[in-house]
C-alpha cells in the first residue's frame, strides 16, 4: 500500500473523474505497477488550494479500508518534515545555518576531519556524510529494520571516527545527515524529536505527523507489503527518524505540502530560481530544503523526496 504523491502547479481541470481517469491512464500505459504485488494504494493531488485523494487497487484486493486518514511510513518524506522544523529553529534564532556541524555535537563526538562542515552544506549536498555507510551491518538483526538497534551513540561514534572521502560528496539528501540533524535538533532545543514534530508541524499546522515512537501500533499504521509479497512490519528507529522514520496520513502530506507551497512560492517559480538551487543527479533535478526541484518544460513542479 504504497504512498504516491503528485505535485502540479498548473490550474487542475475537470472534475474528480477526470482526475481518476487521468491517473487511471497514467498507470495503465505509463507505470509498471504489478496488481498482485501492490493491490492497493491511495493517490493524492495537491493544485494550490484544491486536494484530491483517490484510492486504488485490483477487484481482489480488500482496499476499501485506505482512506485520506490511513497511516503510513512516510520514508525519505521525512527529510523535508525535518527540514521545516530546522528552518523554524532557524527563524527563531535558535540555529543557524553557518553553523558547524562540530560545534552542534557533544564536544566528545568532535571530528577535526570534519572541520568547517556546516547545516547548510546538508542543503547543498557538500556536508562530506556518506548515504549509506560502512559498518552500520555490524547493528544489524534484521535487514528489513537497518536502525533498530543503531543508536544515536552509535551514530556519534561513526561521525567522530569517519574519515571524508574526497569523491564522495553526493548528489541527494543524504539519510546520515539528516540522521546527525535529529541529534543536533534535539539538544539545540532540549525537546525529543516527536515533541519538535509535534509543536513545530502538528500545532502550527493542524496536521497528525508522528514519528517511529509510534511504531508499534500495528493497527494504526498501515502494514503494506514486503518484496517478498507478504505483508510487512512497521519499521524501528533508534535513530534516523528524522531521515526516514516519520509517518502520517496522506491527507496530512497533502497539507503539509500546500503549506510549504505558499511559504515558498516566491523562493522558485522561475527556471532562473530553479537553476540557484544545487544541481543533483542532472541538471533538470535541483535540490530545495529537502525537496527536489523538477524542471519541465513549462514550468518547475515540486517533489518531495519518495522511498
Amino acid at each position: 500500500m504504497p504512498l504516491l504523491i503528485l505535485w502540479n502547479d498548473t490550474k487542475l481541470q475537470g472534475q474528480k473523474n477526470d482526475f481518476r481517469k487521468q491517473v487511471e491512464r497514467i498507470i495503465k500505459y505509463d507505470s509498471d505497477l504489478d496488481f498482485d504485488l501492490t493491490p492497493s494504494f491511495l493517490v493524492g493531488m495537491v493544485d494550490h488550494t484544491h486536494n484530491q485523494i483517490e484510492v486504488f487497487g485490483n477487484k481482489f484486493a480488500n482496499y476499501e479500508k485506505l482512506d485520506s486518514l490511513s497511516v503510513f511510513e512516510l520514508g525519505s518524506i521525512s527529510k523535508v518534515i525535518s527540514s521545516e522544523i530546522l528552518f523554524s529553529m532557524v527563524d527563531e534564532k535558535m540555529l543557524s545555518l553557518s553553523s558547524e556541524l562540530n560545534d552542534l555535537i557533544p564536544d566528545e563526538y568532535y571530528n577535526p576531519r570534519m572541520k568547517g562542515v556546516t547545516l547548510e552544506h546538508i542543503f547543498k549536498f557538500e556536508s562530506k556524510l556518506p548515504h549509506v555507510f560502512k559498518g552500520k551491518g555490524l547493528y544489524e538483526n534484521d535487514p528489513r529494520n537497518p536502525y533498530e538497534y543503531f543508536s544515536k551513540t552509535n551514530l556519534l561514534e561513526f561521525y567522530k571516527n569517519y574519515i571524508p572521502e574526497a569523491d564522495l560528496i553526493g548528489n541527494s539528501y543524504s539519510d546520515t545527515d539528516f540522521a546527525l540533524l535529529e541529534i543536533i535538533l534535539e539538544r539545540s532545543s532540549a525537546k525529543t524529536f516527536e515533541d519538535l514534530i509535534q509543536h513545530y508541524i502538528n500545532d502550527k499546522i493542524g496536521t497528525k505527523f508522528f514519528t517511529s515512537a509510534h511504531e508499534q501500533k500495528e493497527s494504526v499504521v498501515a502494514s503494506g507489503m514486503n518484496r517478498s509479497g507478504l505483508e510487512g512490519e512497521p519499521l524501528v528507529f533508534q535513530s534516523f527518524a528524522a531521515s526516514e522514520g516519520i509517518k502520517g496520513s496522506i491527507k496530512d502530506v497533502l497539507t503539509f505540502d500546500a503549506i510549504f507551497d505558499c511559504q515558498n512560492q516566491d523562493k522558485i517559480e522561475t527556471k532562473e530560481q530553479s537553476k540557484s538551487k544545487p544541481e543533483t543527479w542532472t541538471s533538470g533535478i535541483r535540490g530545495f530544503e529537502g525537496l527536489y526541484v523538477i524542471d519541465q518544460v513549462k514550468a518547475p513542479i515540486h517533489l518531495s523526496a519518495m522511498d
